[in-house]
């Protein structure tokens, strides 16, 4: 059972350990908390939240900045159900294009928050990002996609030594630079579980349902994100 916690939390240990050693400052807002009573407001916060705090955090170290009681002020304050809560990273999520490894973390977390995969993270043994493709090397995972002509999709495959992976691509248009005519295919992400049965398949099966479903919710929902630049530029001067 403690593995199956660790895998469902991975994400959000990360941040607790991005955050731990940070010195709480006494401010009469924001009561100094103990590490435990931290680390279970963290385990607690809503999946695609701690996606944004971690993306918050990694744009600081780009601009070399210190954001790290921004986000100890919101995990905090949302925890607690503060009344007077103004969170920092307000529409964080909709400043930045995502990356192939942004937007698997992004489909996932709100899939996960809606309790749909709750089947899946009772027998997963990893969720891992990444792109298999020549073209994208190195640093696969953090191709930016600026195009919304693409599909996920989702194939189920018999390991070959052990276990059963779902197998994530990107199919179609997924950069403004390509040709308007290259479909390209890539696979971004590998979901896997050792066990083989029946139960096990059905369970990825749906999964593979689930995620297709939230992947096309949340491009719609962000279509600006995916949008290439040429057509966000007609798009502003049209309102002009």
């Amino acid at each position: 059972m403690n593995d199956i916690y660790l895998v469902k939390n991975e994400r959000r240990r990360k941040l607790f350990d991005l955050l731990k050693y940070e010195a709480f400052p006494r401010d009469e807002s924001l009561p100094e908390p103990d590490l435990q009573q931290f680390q279970n407001a963290v385990l607690s916060t809503p999946h695609i939240m701690i996606e944004d705090c971690l993306r918050y955090l990694a744009w600081c170290k780009r601009e070399n900045r210190n954001g790290l009681i921004d986000v100890i002020h919101d995990v905090m304050n949302f925890n607690r159900n503060t009344p007077e809560y103004q969170p920092r990273l307000t529409n964080w999520r909709n400043r930045e294009r995502n990356t192939i490894e942004q937007h698997v973390w992004n489909v996932f977390a709100e899939a996960r928050d809606s309790s749909e995969l709750d089947a899946l993270d009772s027998i997963l043994d990893y969720a891992l990002p990444g792109c298999n493709d020549w073209k994208f090397a190195p640093d696969q995972e953090k191709t930016v996609l600026s195009c919304y002509e693409f599909d996920d999709r989702f194939e189920i495959l018999p390991g070959s030594s052990e276990g059963v992976y779902l197998h994530w691509d990107l199919a179609g248009r997924f950069r403004q630079e390509q040709p308007k005519d290259e479909n390209a295919r890539i696979h971004i992400a590998t979901i896997k579980t050792l066990q083989t049965d029946l139960a096990a398949y059905k369970i990825m099966g749906a999964a593979a349902g689930v995620l297709e479903c939230f992947a096309q919710k949340y491009v719609t929902n962000n279509l600006k994100l995916y949008t290439p630049d040429a057509e966000l530029k007609k798009q502003e001067n049209a309102s002009v």
